[in-house]
């Protein structure tokens, strides 16, 4: 470690940042998962519609059709449960603010006189 001149080092297993329209995309909450599931889902989708039809225009519309609407739906419920979760801590962090009081967080300092000793 020494001649680390302040260097972060990053794992091997991470990407470089995605930057679209100046905005970081790895700092999306619910960016990756949604886009992963609608890939999958549109390539499930639209290989399996070709397998069963053999038309090839039909099993793209369907595809791309699925990949849309999974994309949407998973991003409505991530954000929904992620907005959930926030309001949540919100209030909590606003109940103990409430119940903590400062003077209460001063060293307590026992006097041992009256312990019995072994």
């Amino acid at each position: 470690m020494s001649g680390d001149s302040g260097k972060t080092e990053r794992s091997p297993f991470l990407k470089k940042d995605i930057y679209f329209m100046g905005r970081n995309l790895n700092e999306i909450p619910c960016f990756r998962n949604s886009f992963l599931y609608g890939i999958s889902t549109g390539l499930g989708v639209g290989f399996g519609t070709f397998l069963f039809t053999s038309n090839g225009w039909r099993s793209f519309k369907y595809g791309f059709g699925s990949y849309l609407g999974m994309t949407w739906l998973y991003w409505g419920y991530c954000r929904y449960n992620y907005n959930k979760v926030d309001r949540d801590l919100k209030q909590i962090r606003e109940a103990l603010k409430d119940k903590v009081d400062d003077s209460t967080n001063d060293p307590v300092l026992i006097d041992g006189s009256h312990f019995k000793q072994a």
